[in-house]
């Protein structure tokens, strides 16, 4: 019996591997559709309105967006919890997730632009993005756990780490290293020797070939 979750995805988007890694911690079963992003097929354009992945499919209802798709996972099958019980955690986890949308810009940002004067400006503003990660994130909320909320996996460490798993190419084109941010590298660790995180990990090299793959496709474009 073919299972009744459907998600379309694809190998190199940080927010499809979100909510691959959320359906893995939840063990569920569900059927997987790769999709060439550079050349989408009919069904996907008809499937998805805006062309992006992922998109959840669910009792015949369709959902988009990565975060809110990751909720939706962790309301309908609620154990294990991916968010906090206590109200207010769970108000600051959305906040964060919120907040994170203007790392990840940055992040790409640094990944396609060719120039230095730009890449510059960008390294500064990783590093001070990086540095509130640090002191007001991790330093307020882990204590002595590995994860946002100290021992608990959260949607905060998933919707996060995809991109996280992307700093390789930060680190070779500007020179940025986690090894200045311990708690961080601390939760990364944690992070990547998970088992949903092992089976939907790509390399450094496939990270940085795929940056400079975009970097130089859009430069053409100018």
């Amino acid at each position: 019996m073919a299972a009744s979750i459907q998600l379309y995805s694809n190998d190199g988007c940080p927010y499809a591997q979100r909510t691959r890694i959320a359906l893995l911690e939840k063990g569920l079963d569900f059927d997987f559709a790769e999709v060439d992003l550079a050349n989408k097929p009919d069904w996907f354009v008809e499937a998805s309105p805006s062309g992006k992945v992922p998109v959840l499919v669910h009792d015949g209802h369709r959902l988009f967006e990565s975060a809110i798709i990751n909720e939706y996972i962790d309301e309908v099958w609620p154990q294990p919890a991916l968010m906090p019980a206590d109200a207010v955690l769970r108000a600051q986890a959305r906040i964060w997730v919120d907040k994170f949308s203007a790392f990840a810009s940055t992040l790409f940002y640094i990944g396609v632009k060719k120039d230095q004067q730009e890449l510059q400006q960008l390294t500064e503003k990783l590093k001070a993005e990086l540095q509130t990660i640090e002191d007001n994130g991790f330093a307020v909320f882990s204590g002595e756990g590995p994860y946002w909320f100290g021992q608990q996996l959260s949607l905060v460490d998933i919707n996060f780490y995809t991109f996280f798993e992307r700093m390789p190419m930060v680190e070779q084109k500007v020179g940025i290293n986690l090894a200045a941010y311990p708690l961080i590298s601390r939760w990364y660790q944690a992070m990547s020797d998970r088992e949903s995180v092992k089976a939907t990990a790509r390399t450094a090299e496939q990270h940085i070939e795929s940056f400079n793959r975009l970097s130089d496709r859009l430069a053409a474009r100018l």
